[in-house]
């Protein structure tokens, strides 16, 4: 495990079913993001302090992550309802 930390930009939000988005994300600046081999997975630190845990998905050279939202009451903790409600 490495302490590489990250910012990274929403580059495109896409609506796959009622309840999963999906995030492409980049770097700020533009610059390529590292390559990543399936299994690859990102945490995902929120504004409130939490870290949650994704899968990157989709094709080499790009992040993407799928999150399943969900209220509290149904998961048992929060998170995924405010990822994705806060990624714009």
């Amino acid at each position: 495990m490495t302490d590489d930390t990250r910012d990274v930009v929403v580059t495109e939000r896409v609506h796959h079913a009622h309840d999963i988005v999906g995030l492409t994300l980049a770097d700020p600046s533009g610059a390529a993001l590292p390559d990543w081999q399936a299994g690859a997975h990102i945490d995902l630190l929120l504004p409130d302090g939490r870290a949650r845990q994704y899968s990157l998905c989709g094709s080499d050279g790009a992040w993407s992550i799928a999150i399943l939202n969900r209220p509290t009451a149904v998961v048992g903790r929060p998170g995924s309802t405010t990822t994705s409600a806060k990624a714009t």
